[in-house]
């Protein structure tokens, strides 16, 4: 297992896209609930809860089991993220707190961008937000073979930020993207409520807001405690 270690400085910033930066839950529910719907089945917190950051394609594979077809796995996970998109590309809002937050990181750290949402939908809800130019990279799902909870996504962040993952410092929102930033030795900060993501990562926070948060995260020389 990779251990991971308090990040140097000045540490980039990998941050979450949706939970972090937007809220995109809305647009997700409302297209995993007609999908269920479709099929004769209610969308349940319980599935909700745990499909919380992971690829569409789980929600296909979710599907595919509570309907007896296992086989449709895939193609239900490509409907999945064709309807999602659509949802998605309709708008989403910032969070708040976020681009308070990322004005004060750009020009403190290198910075980008890791999601399991396709590259082309992240980028241009981070152009409409006027966020766009504060990342230097932004990495989507369609970038890496495995979407988190796989740490590719970070590997390929920190490969582009020319650094070790213990250097770098990831902000997250849920638990396949605390995994996914463990695997890679990225020191994780949690922005969540969620007991189980709170305790899975480093650090963590219930809002981006928390003044300690913002002072953690744009100290220009920073030692982690």
């Amino acid at each position: 297992m990779i251990e991971n270690s308090e990040p140097s400085d000045p540490a980039p910033g990998i941050l979450d896209f949706d939970g972090i930066l937007v809220d995109a839950s809305p647009c997700w529910r409302r297209a995993l609930r007609a999908m269920f719907a479709q099929y004769g089945h209610d969308y349940s917190e319980a599935h909700n809860d745990f499909l919380c950051g992971r690829h569409p394609a789980a929600a296909g594979a979710l599907l595919a089991v509570t309907i007896g077809r296992p086989e449709l796995a895939a193609d239900l996970g490509r409907e999945m993220m064709a309807r999602g998109l659509a949802e998605v590309s309709k708008g989403v809002v910032c969070l708040p707190g976020a681009i308070d937050l990322v004005r004060r990181l750009h020009g403190r750290r290198p910075l980008a961008v890791a999601s399991n949402t396709p590259r082309r939908v992240v980028r241009r809800a981070l152009d409409h937000a006027g966020l766009l130019d504060a990342f230097g990279f932004v990495f989507g799902s369609d970038d890496v073979d495995h979407p988190k909870p796989a740490p590719d996504i970070y590997v390929a962040a920190c490969e582009a930020l020319r650094c070790s993952g213990g250097v770098a410092t990831a902000v997250e929102d849920s638990l396949p993207g605390v995994m996914a930033a463990r695997g890679a030795g990225v020191y994780v900060v949690a922005v969540s409520t969620r007991e189980p993501v709170r305790s899975a990562a480093d650090e963590s926070y219930a809002s981006l807001k928390d003044e300690q948060l913002l002072s953690r995260l744009t100290r220009t020389r920073v030692r982690w405690a």
